[in-house]
C-alpha cells in the first residue's frame, strides 16, 4: 500500500541522513567532531537495527531492506574501525571508552567479527595506555561476542589480550585489567585454570594500586573457580575445581601481611563476603588464618571488614577459637565502632559456643556494654537482648539476664539517665520485640500471638509469665523516674506491650493500660503524656 511504502522510504532517508552525518564527523579535520562521532555510534546502530524492525513489518521487500540496513551496519563499523586508528589519542580514547557499549550493540545477532575484531585489536594494543586501558575494559563483552559469534577465535582473542594486559608495562592497564577481573572471568569461565594463574600474578604485582583493585575481584574468582559444575543450584563447593584455585590461595598469605592498609582492607572484605557461599572445609582450610589474623589488624577499617559480616560464618567460631579469642579481647577496643560490632556478636557467641561460655566470657562484656559513653553502642545491646532472648529462651533469661539489668540500674552506674533508658530498653525489648517480629512477619493478628506453641515469643511456661511480670513492674516504676526522658521510654515500651497484648486482656495488660491512663493525667511532661495517650488510642482503635 502506499501509507506501507511511504512508511519505509522515511525509514531509509532517516538512516541514510544519520550515515551521511557520521561520514562527515569521522572525515572531519577538526579532532572534536571525530571524538563525538565515537560516542554516538553505538545509539546509530540501535536507531539502524529499530528501523530494520520497524520495516520489516510493513514492506514486503523485507530480505532486500535486511540487506540494506546490514550494509548500514558494515558503513558504521568501518567508521569506528577508522577512527580507531585516528592520530589523535583523544579520539583514540573516545572510541575505547565506547567499545564496551558497540560491542554490546554488535552482538545483537549479528556475525561480523572481520569487522569488530580489527578494532578490538587496535585498541588494545594501542601505544598509549590510557587507550589501551578503556579498551580492556570491554573484554568481557568482547568475550561474550566470540563466543557467541566465532568459536574459533574465542579462546586466541580474549586470553591473549589478557595475559597481554596482565604483563603490560603501564601499571594502569594492570590496574584496569584487575578491575574487571571479575567480569573477565565470569565471561571466559571455561579457561578459570588459566585466569586463576594470571590473577595471582596480578595479586602479587610490584604496584600497590594494582594489587588493591585486583584483590576487589577476589570474591568474583573465588566463585567461578570452585563452582561446583554438578549442582549450580547448591552451594559453592570447593572440591570441584580446587586445583583452580590453588595458584589464588597460594598468594593470598603474602597479602594479609601486605604493608598497605587498602590492601588487606579489600581482602577482608572479599573474603568476608564470599566465604559464606563456600564450602565449609574450603573456608577453614584457605581463609581461617586470614581471617584471624586480619581480625587483630592494626587499622580498625580492616577489623571492621571482617566484623561487619562475621554473624554470617557464626557457625565456625567452634572451629577457630583463636578468632573467638580475638572477639573477647576487641570487646573493649577503643574504636566504638569494633565495640559496635563486638556487642553484635553476642548472640551469635552464645548460640554457637553455648550459654555455659556466654556466661564465663561475655557477661561482663554485655553489661559494659550497656554503660558505654557512644550511644549506637548502647543500642547494639538492646538488639543483643532481642537475640539472646531468641536463642536462650525466656526462661534463660529469667535467670541470669534480667536480674543483673535490675542490679545495674541500681548501681552507681545506673545514675546516668542514659544508662538507664537503655536498661529499660533492654528489659522491654525481652518481652515486646519477639511479639511484634512475630506479627509484622505473619501478618496474624496479636490474639494468634498467644498461642501455647512455639517460639514466636509467647507466653508458654510459669517462668515465662514471671518474666513478664517482673518486666512490667520494673518499667512501671520507670514510669516514676525523675526524669522526663526515661518515663517518656518506659511510656513508649508500656505502650508497645499493651498494643501486642490488646486481644488477650490479660491482668498484665490491665495493669499497665491503668497506669498509663494514671500518667495522662498526672504526668507534667507533654511528651510523656502524648506517647501515654498514643497507646491508649491505638488499643482503643
Amino acid at each position: 500500500s502506499s501509507s506501507s511504502s511511504s512508511s519505509s522510504s522515511s525509514g531509509e532517508d532517516y538512516d541514510v541522513v544519520l550515515i551521511n552525518m557520521c561520514k562527515r564527523m569521522v572525515s572531519s579535520d577538526w579532532f572534536p567532531q571525530k571524538v563525538c562521532a565515537a560516542g554516538i555510534f553505538p545509539a546509530i546502530l540501535r536507531t539502524i537495527s529499530s528501523s530494520t524492525a520497524t520495516t520489516a513489518t510493513t514492506s514486503s521487500s523485507t530480505n532486500t531492506d535486511m540487506a540494506g540496513n546490514k550494509g548500514k551496519h558494515h558503513q558504521v563499523r568501518q567508521f569506528l574501525h577508522t577512527l580507531s586508528l585516528d592520530e589523535n589519542p583523544l579520539v583514540r580514547r573516545s572510541c575505547a571508552k565506547h567499545l564496551a557499549a558497540f560491542i554490546e550493540t554488535c552482538s545483537l545477532g549479528e556475525e561480523y567479527h572481520e569487522d569488530v575484531l580489527p578494532i578490538y585489536r587496535a585498541l588494545v594494543s594501542d601505544e598509549s595506555d590510557t587507550v589501551r586501558l578503556l579498551a580492556i575494559a570491554a573484554t568481557p563483552q568482547m568475550s561474550s561476542y566470540l563466543k557467541t559469534n566465532n568459536p574459533n577465535f574465542y579462546n586466541q582473542e580474549a586470553l591473549q589480550v589478557v595475559r597481554g594486559a596482565v604483563s603490560d608495562g603501564s601499571w594502569r592497564v594492570r590496574d584496569a585489567v584487575g578491575k574487571a577481573f571479575g567480569d573477565i572471568v565470569q565471561a571466559l569461565a571455561p579457561h578459570v585454570t588459566y585466569l586463576c594463574t594470571l590473577y595471582a600474578t596480578l595479586l602479587g604485582d610490584a604496584e600497590a594500586e594494582v594489587r588493591a583493585s585486583s584483590v576487589g575481584c577476589l570474591g568474583a574468582v573465588s566463585r567461578v573457580a570452585c563452582m561446583n559444575n554438578s549442582n549450580s543450584n547448591s552451594n559453592v563447593n570447593a572440591g570441584a575445581n580446587s586445583n583452580s584455585y590453588a595458584p589464588v590461595a597460594a598468594v593470598l598469605p603474602k597479602l594479609m601481611d601486605d604493608t598497605i592498609m587498602e590492601v588487606r582492607r579489600n581482602l577482608a572484605r572479599e573474603v568476608m563476603d564470599v566465604a559464606p557461599d563456600l564450602d565449609r572445609a574450603f573456608v577453614l582450610g584457605t581463609y581461617k588464618s586470614i581471617i584471624e589474623q586480619l581480625l587483630t589488624d592494626e587499622f580498625p577499617e580492616v577489623q571492621l571488614a571482617v566484623l561487619t559480616n562475621l554473624p554470617a560464618l557464626a557457625p565456625l567460631l567452634p572451629n577457630t577459637p583463636t578468632l573467638v579469642s580475638s572477639l573477647l579481647s576487641m570487646t573493649s577496643a577503643s574504636n566504638w565502632r569494633v565495640r559496635l560490632n563486638c556487642a553484635l556478636m553476642l548472640s551469635s557467641l552464645c548460640e554457637y559456643l553455648g550459654e555455659r561460655f556466654y556466661l564465663e566470657n561475655l557477661a561482663g562484656a554485655f553489661y559494659a556494654f550497656l554503660l558505654d559513653p557512644v550511644a549506637e553502642v548502647r543500642g547494639a545491646v538492646i538488639t543483643a537482648s532481642t537475640n539472646l532472648a531468641k536463642v536462650c529462651g525466656l526462661t534463660w533469661c529469667n535467670q541470669h539476664l534480667l536480674p543483673n539489668l535490675f542490679k545495674l540500674y541500681k548501681n552507681p552506674g545506673g545514675e546516668c539517665y542514659l544508662t538507664r533508658v537503655t536498661i529499660l530498653r533492654c528489659a522491654a525489648a525481652l518481652i515486646v520485640s519477639n511479639q511484634t517480629a512475630t506479627t509484622s512477619s505473619s501478618g496474624e493478628d496479636n490474639a494468634e500471638l498467644h498461642d501455647s506453641n512455639g517460639n514466636s515469643g509467647v507466653i508458654a511456661t510459669e517462668s515465662d509469665a514471671e518474666l513478664i511480670d517482673k518486666v512490667l513492674t520494673f518499667l512501671l516504676a520507670g514510669l516514676e523516674d525523675k526524669v522526663a526522658n526515661v518515663r517518656m521510654v518506659a511510656a513508649r515500651s508500656l505502650g508497645d506491650y499493651i498494643i501486642a497484648e490488646q486481644q488477650s486482656k490479660t491482668s498484665g495488660y490491665m495493669r499497665v493500660l491503668d497506669a498509663l491512663n494514671a500518667q495522662v493525667t498526672d504526668d507534667e511532661d507533654e511528651d510523656c503524656k502524648f506517647f501515654c495517650q498514643l497507646a491508649i488510642n491505638a488499643t482503643a482503635a
